[in-house]
């Protein structure tokens, strides 16, 4: 892995969590070094590809793919963009 590429992922590892007036409707999620992660987004695994954070998820239909196009606003705020809905979570790092 290229040292710019680790450079990137590496802000990503941390938990991530969105901030909403009703907390039932937050997300938490944590991304861990060794490209796993926990939490309320698709995935079991997590990965930069192409300019884009994927998650893969295994389930009892399949595997599931989710791919986000991603913003750092700064070191702590993270926005991810589904590409397929173009829905859009702000996340803080914890």
């Amino acid at each position: 892995m290229s040292n710019s590429l680790d450079i990137e992922r590496n802000k990503f590892i941390g938990t991530w969590k969105t901030t909403s007036e009703v907390p039932s409707i937050n997300w938490t999620m944590t991304l861990f070094s060794d490209g796993t992660c926990t939490g309320a987004v698709t995935g079991n695994t997590w990965s930069l590809k192409d300019g884009k954070l994927v998650f893969i998820a295994t389930t009892q239909d399949g595997t599931v793919v989710g791919a986000f196009n991603y913003i750092f606003s700064n070191t702590t705020t993270l926005t991810l963009t589904d590409v397929n809905t173009g829905r859009s979570k702000v996340y803080l790092k914890q």
